[in-house]
C-alpha cells in the first residue's frame, strides 16, 4: 500500500540521516539512492546525498545536488546551510570571498529555518574570524540554546563573550 512504503521512506530517511551523522558516508549514500528511486524529487533524499558527498570530499558532486534542491525548493535552509560549509571547501584563489559567501550563506539558512543550530554555530565561527564579536556572540547564543553541550559551540561562545568584554561569563563557558 501507498501508507506502507511511505512508512518506509521514512524509516529509511531516517536511517540516511543517521549514517551521515555518523559519519558513514558509503551507507548514507545508498539509502539516499533507494529514496530517490521511490520520488526523484525527494528534497531530503537530495540533502542526504548533498552531505555524504561533502563528507567524501566531492565538493563539486554535492554543490551540484545543492544546486537541484534550489530548483526544487528555493526556501530550504539546509541547502543554504550546505552552500556555506561547500564555500569554505574551496576556497579556491579567493579566501575572503569565500568566507563573506559561506557568512551571506549561513545567515540567509538561519532566516529561513531557525533551528538549524550548525548554521548559527558557523554564522557565529564567521563573525569570529571577522572580529565582529556583537554579531558573534548573537549567532553563537542561538546556537548555544540549539546545541547544548557541544564543545565547539562552547568554545565560540567563550570567544564572543571575550570578545565583547565579559571575560567573567567566557571563564564560564
Amino acid at each position: 500500500s501507498a501508507q506502507a512504503s511511505g512508512s518506509g521512506a521514512s524509516k529509511t530517511l531516517a536511517e540516511a540521516r543517521a549514517a551521515v551523522e555518523a559519519g558513514q558516508s558509503e551507507t548514507a549514500l545508498i539509502l539516499g539512492r533507494q529514496l530517490l528511486a521511490e520520488n526523484e524529487r525527494s528534497v531530503p533524499a537530495l540533502l542526504v546525498l548533498a552531505r555524504a558527498n561533502y563528507h567524501l570530499g566531492k565538493i563539486d558532486l554535492a554543490t551540484a545536488i545543492v544546486g537541484m534542491v534550489q530548483t526544487i525548493d528555493e526556501q530550504n535552509g539546509e541547502a543554504q546551510l550546505l552552500l556555506g560549509l561547500l564555500s569554505l571547501a574551496r576556497p579556491g584563489s579567493n579566501p575572503d570571498g569565500a568566507r563573506i559567501a559561506a557568512t551571506a550563506a549561513f545567515k540567509r539558512a538561519t532566516e529561513l529555518d531557525g533551528n538549524l543550530g550548525l548554521a548559527f554555530y558557523n554564522l557565529g565561527a564567521q563573525y569570529l574570524l571577522a572580529k565582529n564579536y556583537e554579531q558573534a556572540l548573537l549567532a553563537t547564543q542561538r546556537a548555544a540554546a540549539l546545541m547544548p553541550g557541544r564543545s565547539g559551540v562552547e568554545l565560540s561562545l567563550a570567544a564572543a563573550l571575550r570578545g565583547v568584554g565579559r571575560h567573567a561569563e567566557a571563564a564560564d563557558e
